[in-house]
């Protein structure tokens, strides 16, 4: 089971068949993204629709079912959907979208050529350890009626990657250093929020963490079971496919891990099948030792399988390898081949997700 979880919240907190428009399940939490400015060119082209009682939850669930990351209201009964091109024409007080929803006048639909933007779901990280020297030291924030999504707009209006929820009401917010303390078992975060008892939020110093721009950030998971992995060499059994079996578990034991030889250059390296545009790369590092090992670690990009190493480099070689057990590397780069190398030193990854989108 692929532990990163894309959660789309709806009704009861269960998924099912996305009904039709005119009985919108509601998606939560709604995660918003802010007021933009739209032309006639629309920022937000497609799969139009309108209703004279338009809300919120109905454009996001008409959106969602079609496929798209964004969803964007106007004029308080216009719908419209898209991807990252939402900010085109950039974005405008939040005072600019000021119109009314036709089907719920406690809320606003954009307003006159300005388009009231929501993503359309939520990538759930995990639950982690926390201590006093917070691994989430930004912008905390208490409320009583906490939700996933006011935490996650909160640390997003604050220009933070993640969101993470303590105790039922404490949200803070940080970027890759929400995994410091390791990650632990999902069940460890079992209080419900504040203002959601479908939602959990957190545990005693358990946390749990979302990212704040979600999958549209980084678009599709480009990996998954069955695709063509070869490393340069093959130590205590950890053969290169345990990097993309979906398990991210870190300790060596649970057979989960890859493990070259050391030799002066070592890599492992996936076969997306054709070339993508890759928008990041998410490393599981070892936990049970040997955590630093990874440091130097170098990922690369592009179309050259026997020379990848001359394939251009996605972000910069990993440094903090010692505090971390799990590294992004965020880039916008073109390839089919991904790869990770390291000069002198074995190589282990647990697990490698790669994120993306059609060319």
């Amino acid at each position: 089971m692929d532990c990163k979880l894309i959660f789309v919240f709806v009704f009861l907190g269960t998924f099912s068949a996305i009904l039709a428009d005119t009985t919108p399940t509601p998606f939560k939490p709604k995660v918003y993204k802010g007021c933009f400015q739209d032309k006639p060119e629309r920022a937000m082209p497609s799969d139009y629709t309108e209703s004279g009682s338009m809300t919120i939850d109905q454009c996001i669930t008409h959106c969602h079912g079609r496929g798209h990351m964004y969803a964007g209201l106007q004029y308080g009964k216009e719908c419209f959907c898209g991807g990252n091109t939402y900010s085109k024409y950039g974005r405008v007080p939040d005072t600019n979208c000021n119109v009314k929803c036709a089907g719920n006048s406690q809320e606003i639909c954009g307003g006159t050529w300005k388009i009231s933007v929501y993503a359309t779901e939520v990538v759930y990280e995990g639950c982690f350890q926390d201590k006093p020297k917070r691994a989430m030291p930004s912008d905390y924030i208490k409320s009583g009626s906490m939700t996933i999504g006011q935490c996650i707009t909160h640390c997003h209006g604050h220009g933070h990657m993640y969101a993470g929820l303590q105790y039922g009401m404490e949200c803070f917010c940080g970027d890759n250093t929400y995994s410091k303390y390791g990650r632990v078992p999902d069940t460890h975060c079992n209080v419900k929020c504040r203002g959601n008892l479908q939602e959990t939020c957190g545990g005693t110093w358990k946390i749990s963490v979302y990212a704040t721009e979600g999958t549209p950030s980084s678009g599709l998971k480009l990996v998954t079971k069955g695709l063509k992995v070869a490393q340069s060499s093959f130590g205590w059994g950890g053969i290169p496919v345990r990097a993309i079996d979906g398990n991210i578990a870190a300790n060596y034991n649970q057979q989960s891990c890859t493990h070259t030889l050391r030799q002066p250059d070592n890599w492992w390296r996936v076969d997306l099948g054709k070339s993508y545009k890759v928008n990041k790369v998410k490393i599981y590092n070892r936990a049970d030792c040997c955590k630093d090992r990874l440091n130097g670690a170098t990922v690369r990009v592009g179309d050259n399988a026997k020379g990848m190493l001359t394939n251009a480099v996605c972000g910069d070689p990993i440094k903090d390898a010692g505090f971390s057990s799990v590294i992004d590397r965020e880039c916008e780069l073109n390839g089919q081949y991904v790869s990770v190398s390291l000069k002198n030193e074995y190589l282990t990854l647990c697990e490698v997700e790669v994120w993306g989108e059609d060319l």
